[in-house]
């Protein structure tokens, strides 16, 4: 009988070791469960909870379509002047519209506003550091004195959130120099720093969400705190790509506690508790939710009915 014991110890103790290592989460099942459901027996449905499969193939009708269309926010008119990217050999180069050679890059990948675009720049034949951006201007020439960055995000309420390298430009950047981590401003200038931070969501509503592994905190445009959760769990990178919202019109947000998804007001308080695999807008008036392997669409709650 001991023996039997320490045996299934021992295989509770593996399972449980190859949940960790693979990211699966492991919460008691009747707690959350009782809670989750009475939150989802409270909200307005217009889509049900969907096995996700489901879900992805067949759209889940006119209706979820009727939404997506009415509500998606409308892609900006380019305003650029035409480029082309030339290739020679493992080189690659930008002609700006007057025909004129700019700068070697590896691609072009994004934009930060209507005219101002996001370029990765290679090393050498061998190798091509994805770690170094530089932002162009209209004529396709480096920008913000050719400081070269992490990371860029386009540009909301006037700021972009932006992992910096602190010392040289694009020809000259010293291996040494470290990147500082916060929001520029239309000119380029570190206005916010976020030093410790793993992500942080765009401006919206004058807020920003900034995330660190144990704690999440609220900043408004001035850079200083508003109020701060702490997390329930270590708050890991990768959870947060896939579900990164700010504040909405209704100045409600999606947050992420460490294990699950729910939403706050301005003043932090829980509208949806955190029960939730991930919480995104479709415009203002609805919010799409996964839970347990199922999608649906939801009325924000507080909005029109």
């Amino acid at each position: 009988m001991k023996k039997k014991y320490v045996s299934l110890c021992l295989i509770g103790a593996i399972v449980a070791g190859l949940c960790l290592n693979l990211g699966i989460r492991m919460y008691p099942a009747a707690k959350i469960g009782v809670e989750a459901e009475k939150i989802i027996n409270d909200l307005q449905w217009v889509v049900p909870l969907t096995d996700e499969n489901r879900y992805q193939k067949k759209n889940l009708g006119e209706k979820y379509e009727r939404i997506r269309i009415d509500e998606q926010i409308r892609p900006r008119e380019l305003k650029a002047e035409p480029y082309k990217i030339v290739k020679d050999g493992w080189i690659r180069y930008i002609v700006n519209g007057k025909g004129e050679r700019t700068i070697d890059i590896h691609d072009i990948y994004d934009q930060i506003d209507d005219y101002r675009h996001v370029a990765m720049l290679p090393i050498d034949e061998n190798q091509e550091d994805w770690d170094r951006i530089v932002v162009l201007g209209r004529d396709y020439q480096p920008i913000f004195g050719g400081a070269v960055f992490r990371e860029v995000r386009p540009y909301s309420e006037g700021l972009s959130y932006c992992i910096k390298y602190r010392y040289g430009d694009y020809e000259h950047l010293s291996i040494c120099s470290k990147p500082e981590k916060g929001f520029m401003d239309e000119d380029g200038k570190l206005v916010i720093k976020t030093p410790g931070c793993i992500d942080t969501s765009d401006f919206s509503q004058g807020r920003a969400i900034v995330y660190t592994h144990d704690k999440v905190y609220i900043i408004g445009r001035d850079g200083n705190e508003i109020f701060s959760m702490k997390a329930r769990a270590v708050i890991r990178h990768d959870l947060l790509m896939q579900c990164m919202e700010g504040f909405n019109e209704h100045g409600t947000a999606p947050i992420y506690d460490g294990k699950n998804w729910g939403l706050i007001d301005r003043n932090g308080n829980w509208i949806i508790k955190p029960v939730f695999g991930g919480i995104w807008w479709i415009g203002t008036e609805f919010i799409e939710i996964s839970y347990l392997y199922k999608r649906g669409i939801a009325r924000f709650p507080g909005g029109e009915k």
